[in-house]
């Protein structure tokens, strides 16, 4: 009984490491351009200036949702939220009703086109490359389908 109390106390301390799952964006999808795919833009999340380590990405209009953030999850790492899981940032409508794919996508410093990935509606994941503050991106789209 005496080792039971410490060895309950060091599962619970991993569990948040084995319960949190996380991915590199890596799924190309459909289409290189969703669009292309029939996927709806949901939205256009231009930087918010935190500090000189962290931005984050808050959708343009009246909802002005948090899809991304840069510097939270580690150093560079550029990471995009749930759209549908617990606290994600989708309308419950667009939940419920079927819309199980989602691409996120970037315009890179220096380039015109846009770079995206696509993820199921309950996942999230950051980005495969890392960022610098001058290397990242000015925005980021998201779009549903």
């Amino acid at each position: 009984m005496r080792y039971l109390v410490p060895l309950i106390a060091l599962l619970v301390s991993l569990l948040p490491n084995v319960a949190a799952n996380h991915f590199t964006c890596n799924w190309g999808g459909p289409d290189p351009d969703p669009e292309k795919a029939s996927f709806a833009k949901f939205c256009e999340a231009g930087q918010n200036y935190v500090n000189k380590k962290r931005v984050t990405f808050r959708c343009d209009g009246p909802r002005e949702v948090r899809v991304a953030d840069w510097g939270y999850l580690g150093d560079g790492l550029l990471e995009f939220g749930t759209p549908c899981n617990g606290g994600g940032y989708a309308l419950t409508s667009q939940c419920q009703n079927n819309t199980s794919f989602w691409a996120v996508c970037i315009v890179p410093v220096g380039k015109t086109t846009k770079e995206c990935k696509y993820l199921w509606r309950y996942d999230d994941c950051q980005w495969p490359e890392t960022f610098t503050r001058d290397t990242l991106p000015k925005k980021v789209i998201i779009y549903y389908k």
